[in-house]
This record gives C-alpha cells, structure tokens and sequence, in this order.
C-alpha cells in the first residue's frame, strides 16, 4: 500500500523507485515525537509530584542546600559561644593581673 503524499523518486543504486515523504511530512514526524517526548516529561513530573509527593528537582536541591547552610550557622555559633567564653575568662584573669599590680604599686 503506497503512502499518500509522497513522492516517487528513482533510485541510481538500487535502480528501483522509493517512495519517500516530503519535507511536510518529516516536519510533522519530528513535532510529533518532540511534542509526545514533552508529554511524556509532563506526566512523569505530574505523577512523581502529585501522586508520589516527591519534591522537584531544583526544590530538593534548594532543601539540601538550605541544611548545609544551618549546619553551617549552628557550627558558628557553637564556635563563637566558645570564643566568648574564652574571651570572658581571658578578661576576668587580666583584671584579676591588673589588680594586683595595682595593689602591688600602692604599697
């Protein structure tokens, strides 16, 4: 059964005719498989989402993202709650120094 539209063109190889589409039909072939490919991207994301209530790709990364960052944040604060410490004790004893000194000079 010979396709409609197609164009009858003679073949020096094979010495026979083929039938072969025109560019209308290899157009329509390539926005066919591009459009069932997109169609096919849009239910995967529909049923990944809403039916399996998984995030979306750029919303999983912006979560993973958002726990380094408070990791981060709690690291630092424990390390400045530390320095602090530290810097209040390094106070106390350089007030106690200089007491004495003071002390030490009246006499």
């Amino acid at each position: 059964m010979a396709k409609k539209g197609g164009k009858n063109i003679f073949g020096p190889d094979t010495l026979s005719g083929a039938l072969q589409g025109g560019k209308k039909h290899r157009l329509l072939k390539t926005f066919g498989v591009l459009a069932g490919g997109a169609a096919l991207f849009v239910l995967y994301m529909v049923v990944s989402v809403w039916v399996l209530g998984k995030d979306l790709p750029k919303t999983a990364v912006l979560r993973r993202q958002n726990a380094d960052w408070q990791s981060r944040l709690e690291q630092m604060g424990a390390r400045l709650d530390r320095d602090e410490e530290v810097m209040s004790l390094l106070e106390v004893r350089v007030m106690t120094k200089t007491a004495i000194r003071y002390d030490k000079m009246r006499i």
